[in-house]
């Protein structure tokens, strides 16, 4: 190893509790030792990437060598399904089954579903002070059911949703905490968290176990996700049972309660903390769409609206930090990496640096303009993953956001309620304690 590893491993554990503190604190302090740089969890030798080329060779062109491992077991107990926390033949056979409906060719057919549910919801939201970050949480259950179930949930589901994500959410951030520092799982142990988790679980299993068994009674095929989970059959014939449905299912809900949400809530902070590139984005919405509502063919046109949505997503992206572990020996930037090591890919790092990115803590929506979105550099940007377990709903999420954050111009002026917000860490960077803004109405209903 090189004389500054050497430095970075005499650190090792003081560098580690830092990265419990938040990741603010952690990358500003990793991060002045290097490319690679190895400390310690627990017993385990754990190294940070933070390069664009690190982040390249581990997520996309060594992919194979680095697997999701122990973490991605535990957070199978809240996360569900082999969609979202799989990997290997379960991970490849779910992927398969589900890219149809998420490709970027399937979101024409998705869109007139999803933009109704958001006009109807967000032309309902009271003027006055409101948590955003709860109404988007809600509202991003209420266009998931539609898309995959094709059912509208009621208002008690919604919360019951809702509130059954946000635990599940805390309660794997918790736990994992524990295989993160090499200690042994708590998952088993009789403790009021697993407790309440099991009651999280009863709830949400009381939600969407009538919906699978009308449909199985039904027996009518419909073009949604649902549909293709209840009718796929493998190469012994086996179809899946109503708890693998189940697990899919719910685990692509908690990615919408938490992460179009989180993000929504950065775009939105920081529109207000800079009025004149809210001022620009109301101007092409005006400009787009007049009064006439938003059709799938205006997404193209409104290239500030998607830039605002990327950049608030590399300030604070979703995916801000992958947990792997390498099956061999490799080398990433010109640092071993021994068999049996935690590696983590760090997209806060690389999106905050000065190398990839001119003024790097600015807020600038122009860096994702046609023209100067092919500078970017190669693994510079990463939100939500890359390489092969890249999310999945990239293009959904991306188009979910653009209608909600439309639409929400198009009804109300805002202005933050709390200027002051932090970061937790749950399955992605979320504002805390929340956005909270006082909505007025847009004049004449439009942005």
């Amino acid at each position: 190893m090189s004389a500054g590893s050497s430095a970075v491993s005499s650190a090792r554990l003081h560098d580690a509790l830092w990265l419990l503190r938040g990741p603010q604190a952690f990358a500003e302090r990793i991060a002045r030792h290097g490319d690679v740089v190895r400390f310690s969890l627990g017993l385990t030798p754990a190294y940070l990437v933070s390069s664009a080329e690190g982040i390249h060779r581990v997520s996309q062109e060594n992919f194979k060598n680095y697997v999701k491992g122990r973490l991605y077991d535990e957070l199978r107990r809240a996360y569900g399904g082999e969609l979202i926390v799989g990997e290997g033949a379960g991970w490849r056979r779910m992927r398969k089954l589900a890219q149809p409906f998420f490709n970027a060719k399937a979101m024409s057919g998705h869109f007139e579903a999803m933009r109704a549910i958001v006009a109807q919801d967000v032309a309902a939201w009271p003027l006055g002070r409101i948590q955003l970050t709860t109404r988007l949480q809600e509202l991003g259950l209420l266009v998931m059911a539609a898309t995959i179930f094709g059912e509208d949930l009621s208002e008690e589901d919604t919360k019951g949703l809702r509130d059954a994500c946000a635990y599940r959410l805390e309660w794997a951030y918790e736990s994992t905490r524990w295989i993160t520092m090499g200690l042994p799982s708590t998952a088993t142990w009789l403790l009021p968290s697993n407790e309440r988790l099991r009651r999280e679980i009863a709830r949400v299993d009381a939600i969407v176990h009538p919906i699978i068994k009308k449909r199985r009674e039904q027996g009518i095929s419909r073009p949604d996700l649902l549909g293709a989970l209840l009718a796929t059959v493998d190469e012994e014939g086996r179809s899946l049972s109503d708890l693998e449905v189940r697990d899919e299912v719910f685990g692509l809900l908690l990615g919408a309660h938490e992460t179009t949400a989180s993000s929504l809530s950065w775009c939105i902070y920081l529109l207000c903390k800079h009025p004149e590139i809210e001022r620009a984005l109301r101007a092409e919405v005006r400009r787009v769409l007049g009064t006439r509502r938003l059709a799938f063919e205006d997404l193209a046109q409104l290239t500030v609206l998607r830039g605002v949505i990327e950049e608030a997503m590399r300030l604070y992206p979703p995916a801000w930090l992958v947990f792997r572990e390498s099956l061999e020996d490799d080398v990433v930037c010109g640092h071993r990496i021994p068999a049996g090591s935690v590696v983590l890919p760090c997209a806060w790092v690389a999106q905050r640096s000065e190398r990839y990115w001119a003024n790097p803590l600015a807020f600038d929506p122009s860096r994702f303009t046609p023209e100067r979105r092919s500078q970017i550099t190669r693994g510079a940007y990463s939100p939500f993953g890359v390489g092969p377990h890249q999310c999945i709903a990239i293009h959904f999420g991306l188009m979910e956001m653009q209608i909600i954050l439309a639409e929400i111009l198009r009804n109300f002026e805002l202005r933050l309620s709390n200027e002051r917000v932090g970061i937790a860490i749950k399955g992605t960077l979320s504002p805390s304690p929340g956005v909270t803004v006082n909505l007025t109405r847009a004049s004449s209903g439009r942005a």
